[in-house]
């Protein structure tokens, strides 16, 4: 008896349908909108809310809008609240002109979280998201739980190597998984690639959900006091690579990554990019070239997880992996199979992997002992 492999599995009849449902359709979610300083910013909330558990935000990426997001979105919603942004100038956002840079989209991002209010935040951004969520922490790194990191004093945990193949036909020199697999520091609980491990227990904290404002309230970034909401972070497929920062290059690794994205999700970016606009699309896609997000990683204090999948070449292993040594309190995880939208195409093993994170407690920094002797093996 033949079993499915992941890829069939991702571009079944059953599975697209359930796919395009929740992006379109959104199920067990609402649609509203919020105005944060002068700003239209549109989001789909969770219907049903927990009493205690994390608040999840989920940032979408280049050109595309918050209903990619959807899959993920279902998937966590039993486990919490989650609420799906689209940033100002995406999908059903006001679109300012000038369209908006990545430092401001960050602030606005910002004032959004202080404006719903919930707390603990557990942020899960993908791509172009990430860069976002990083700049936040230079723009506003009051809305992050504890001190503001001075990331580069700072003595981070260390980075632990498990043996992974080098060889197969699903291995290659972009995606190659020369070390990571698991987490950082030894005193972490374990968050393994998808059904490779049983995950952590949840251990969530209690934390009572606080009410959101009315749909089409008005809220100030400045004044709605967003000090200390987010608590974790998971930047699923970081962009962009600072070895490929140039438009031909992003280009060909996008065009490499279809064949390994479900096959209807071409159809839902290209409805997207309709509703942006070209003109609007290609300065928001020169804004993300220019940003330097490897300067920004570092000032995220809080623990971050980076999440890639083993067949994504717009995020290659080796720029995963930096993107995890830049952070303070970074660890790395691959899904094997997984294309660069595991939000939508491995949504449920990425689920599993954010709730075992925003479960685990707080782990305490190792000592520089400890991690002096893993450093010189990663050389």
């Amino acid at each position: 008896m033949s079993v499915p492999t992941r890829r069939a599995a991702a571009n079944d009849g059953d599975g697209a349908r359930a796919r395009l449902r929740a992006a379109l359709r959104h199920p067990g979610f609402a649609s509203g909108s919020l105005e944060i300083d002068g700003c239209r910013i549109h989001h789909r909330v969770s219907a049903a809310t927990l009493e205690d558990g994390p608040t999840y935000v989920l940032v979408h990426g280049l050109i595309v809008s918050g209903r990619y997001m959807m899959p993920l979105a279902l998937c966590l919603a039993g486990h919490g609240r989650v609420l799906v942004p689209d940033l100002p100038g995406f999908g059903g956002s006001e679109k300012p002109q000038p369209p908006p840079q990545v430092p401001e989209l960050a602030r606005r991002l910002a004032g959004y979280l202080g404006a719903v209010g919930a707390r603990p935040v557990v942020l899960v951004a993908n791509s172009f998201g990430c860069q976002v969520v990083a700049a936040m922490a230079a723009e506003r790194p009051e809305v992050f739980a504890g001190p503001a990191a001075d990331c580069l004093d700072r003595t981070r945990p260390a980075l632990a190597i498990e043996p992974a193949p080098t060889t197969g036909p699903n291995v290659s020199a972009e995606t190659r998984p020369s070390a990571v697999r698991h987490v950082f520091a030894e005193t972490s609980p374990v968050i393994a690639p998808h059904g490779s491990a049983e995950m952590p227990p949840v251990v969530a904290p209690s934390v009572a959900g606080e009410a959101l404002p009315a749909a089409g309230s008005r809220a100030s970034a400045e004044s709605s006091g967003p000090a200390g909401l987010v608590a974790r972070v998971v930047l699923v497929g970081p962009t962009v690579d600072p070895a490929a920062r140039s438009a031909l290059r992003q280009i060909g690794r996008l065009i490499l990554s279809a064949p390994h994205e479900p096959f209807e999700y071409p159809a839902l970016l290209a409805a997207d990019l309709l509703r942006v606009g070209l003109l609007r699309g290609a300065r928001a896609f020169r804004a993300a070239l220019a940003d330097r997000v490897e300067e920004s990683l570092p000032r995220v204090p809080v623990p971050t997880l980076v999440v890639r999948g083993s067949r994504d070449p717009i995020t290659p292993h080796r720029w995963a992996e930096q993107a995890a040594r830049l952070l303070p309190r970074g660890r790395l995880v691959e899904i094997p199979d997984g294309g660069h939208a595991l939000n939508y195409g491995a949504a449920d093993a990425l689920a599993r992997i954010v709730r075992a994170f925003a479960a685990e407690s707080d782990p305490a920094e190792p000592s520089d002992s400890r991690e002096a002797p893993i450093r010189q093996n990663l050389g």
